[in-house]
């Protein structure tokens, strides 16, 4: 299903949407950066491509979580669980790439032999809207690693910037759902034609590798992890921005009254203690083996254990290294088998 949705509606729309869920968008701070928080008819979603926004990881797998609390009390010891009931949430304004990504974090947290009660209880009440591109970022590669268009229309529903209206595509009932606001007005062959120029120029191809060629061709002794080694300081940068990276750690911490809460945090396996053992030894000892874990988890390891790619080329790693470490570089020398010319930007 196909309809336009005026710009001039869009706060209309959204106030629709609120009486049924909470909403989500990225919305620009005072400073200029971008994030996903409450959005409302004062706090409108920025919907376009021109700044890089924090990942809408934290919607479904938050940075720190509580997983429950132990009270030890007067004989009777309990154990309260602190997650849910989670509220239905739209998240407005996800790029194409960030609705790849929660495929991602499916395959890892819902896909296994067990699931995460934490992640599914979000993800089963999270209903998205992509925001497809209007033109690619220096940064980005999404269409080396897979199909931006095919992953927006795994969306509920996909708008698409055609001038002075949306183009909303429904994938899912729940699309058609909000589609059915009175704010949209029938789509015209034009505003398609409009909308399907937009989509094939995002799925032009102009970044020099091939994932599959990736996963087959990164090796352990490869001479580039030498070269990104010496250049990375370990600030987990990368990590911590990446929509797909599932990393975490569990502490215990006695809160008031001798209570005992669990809580997870999200880690990274680029921080030197992340594999050190309780007696003391560190099989990544060195950032050569943190760098090269963290690559060939996301081109390789990830697809051989749950068959799709750990990377859906955003471009967050890339633009926002302290160093200027180049991720396209470091993956175009894995399959040239040239050394490591392009490490940095």
């Amino acid at each position: 299903m196909d309809k336009l949705l005026p710009k001039t509606a869009l706060k209309d729309w959204l106030e629709w949407a609120s009486t049924r869920y909470h909403l989500l968008g990225p919305v620009e701070a005072e400073d200029g950066s971008r994030a996903f928080a409450a959005v409302s008819a004062d706090r409108l979603p920025a919907l376009d491509n021109r700044r890089q926004c924090a990942s809408p990881k934290e919607a479904v797998l938050p940075s720190c979580e509580t997983l429950f609390t132990f009270n030890p009390g007067d004989g009777e010891p309990t154990l309260v669980p602190a997650a849910g009931p989670f509220p239905p949430t739209l998240m407005v304004g996800m790029k194409p790439c960030d609705v790849r990504s929660l495929e991602v974090l499916d395959r890892v947290f819902l896909d296994g032999r067990f699931q995460d009660p934490y992640y599914a209880g979000r993800r089963r009440n999270l209903v998205t809207i992509a925001y497809v591109c209007e033109s690619k970022r220096w940064s980005c590669f999404c269409s080396s690693v897979g199909d931006p268009i095919e992953w927006s229309l795994a969306a509920d529903v996909a708008l698409t910037d055609v001038g002075e209206a949306y183009v909303a595509t429904a994938n899912t009932p729940a699309g058609e759902e909000l589609l059915s606001c009175s704010a949209f007005r029938e789509a015209s062959p034009g505003d398609l034609a409009a909308r399907d120029i937009v989509w094939n120029a995002l799925r032009e191809t102009a970044e020099p590798f091939d994932p599959e060629k990736v996963a087959a061709s990164v090796d352990w002794e490869e001479p580039v992890w030498d070269a990104i080694a010496e250049k990375c300081i370990g600030c987990g940068v990368c990590s911590f921005l990446c929509p797909t990276c599932t990393c975490f750690d569990i502490q215990d911490e006695t809160i008031a009254g001798g209570k005992v809460e669990r809580y997870r945090v999200r880690d990274t396996c680029q921080f030197c203690d992340f594999t050190k053992m309780g007696h003391g030894h560190n099989p990544r000892p060195s950032r050569r083996e943190r760098v090269r874990q963290r690559i060939a988890h996301k081109f390789r390891y990830i697809v051989h254990q749950c068959g799709i790619c750990g990377c859906v080329g955003c471009g967050r790693c890339v633009e926002l290294c302290p160093v200027n470490a180049d991720l396209r570089g470091v993956l175009s020398e894995i399959v040239s088998g040239n050394g490591c010319e392009s490490v940095s930007a």
